[in-house]
C-alpha cells in the first residue's frame, strides 16, 4: 500500500524494492517480478517426503510467517538460523551441521 502511494504521488520507491531486484540489470526485473509474484502454495502441499526448511530470523524478503506457512502446509521442520535472506551463508556453520544430520 505505501508502495502504490508512493508511486501515485511521483514519490521515490526505490526504498521498497529488494537488494536483489535492484541487482539485475533492467531488462530481467520484470521477469524477476513475475517468479516472486507467482504463487505456489498449492504446488507445497504435493510435497511428501521429509522437507528441511532453512529460514533466517531477520529475513525482511520473505519474512517469518512465510515460513509457519510452508510447515504448516506439508509438514516440514524449520530451522530458523541467524541472519537475513541469506541467512544459510551467515550462519553457514548452523546451516552446514543441520543439513548434514538431515543427509
Amino acid at each position: 500500500l505505501r508502495f502504490r502511494m508512493a508511486k501515485k504521488l511521483g514519490r521515490p520507491t526505490k526504498k521498497f524494492y529488494s537488494p536483489d531486484y535492484l541487482a539485475l540489470p533492467e531488462s530481467m526485473r520484470g521477469i524477476f517480478g513475475r517468479i516472486v509474484a507467482n504463487d505456489q502454495t498449492e504446488d507445497i502441499s504435493k510435497i511428501k517426503c521429509p522437507t528441511l526448511v532453512f529460514w533466517g530470523n531477520r529475513d525482511r524478503e520473505t519474512p517469518m510467517y512465510m515460513c509457519r506457512r510452508f510447515i504448516k502446509k506439508f509438514g516440514g521442520k524449520a530451522i530458523i538460523l541467524s541472519g537475513g535472506h541469506f541467512a544459510y551463508a551467515e550462519d553457514h556453520i548452523r546451516f552446514v551441521t543441520a543439513l548434514g544430520g538431515f543427509v
